[in-house]
């Protein structure tokens, strides 16, 4: 995504919060973050303002990062645009502004669906998206390897999913 952005004319910044966030974002742009939870919103402020960011893109709604994240861009009116990682659609991310899943500004009605739905064109073929689990599994592995091993950098560094490799 950054790659086309940039081809495209356009600056993008991204903001390391672990070793494993720093290991694998490879473009220019990269900005460790090294405070505290607290002081989040804060420095979100600052970097929105001295880069004049008019967008953001995170990577699901619900981390304590993100929902900070996304009360900072809307007290600034700046747009969220939020991956979902395609749990009810395997093959599938989709991106939504705004939020995704709860936070979704997507109707609630069934029957807009259905009325939407009757008005388009047949589904092409679907083409799967391949997967490999030696592929995931190395992918993990080297994010969490840079993630522990990059501690002492980041010193605030809480992992939001409940089983992570250290704490």
């Amino acid at each position: 995504m950054g790659q086309g952005l940039i081809r495209a004319g356009h600056r993008v910044h991204k903001v390391n919060f672990n070793g494993g966030d720093r290991a694998t974002w490879r473009l220019p742009g990269g900005i460790d973050y090294r405070g505290t939870k607290a002081d989040w919103p804060g420095s979100l402020r600052g970097l929105i303002r001295q880069y004049a960011v008019p967008d953001v893109m995170l990577f699901g709604d619900c981390r304590d990062y993100h929902m900070a994240a996304r009360y900072v861009c809307r007290e600034l009116c700046v747009r969220v645009h939020v991956f979902e990682e395609g749990y009810v659609r395997p093959d599938w991310v989709t991106i939504e502004e705004g939020g995704v899943n709860g936070h979704s500004s997507l109707p609630r009605e069934p029957n807009y669906y259905r009325r939407m739905a009757a008005l388009l064109p047949p589904v092409p073929p679907h083409s799967r998206v391949p997967s490999s689990f030696r592929r995931r599994a190395l992918q993990g592995r080297t994010y969490n390897a840079a993630d522990l091993f990059s501690r002492l950098h980041y010193p605030h560094w809480d992992n939001h999913r409940p089983l992570a490799p250290a704490g």
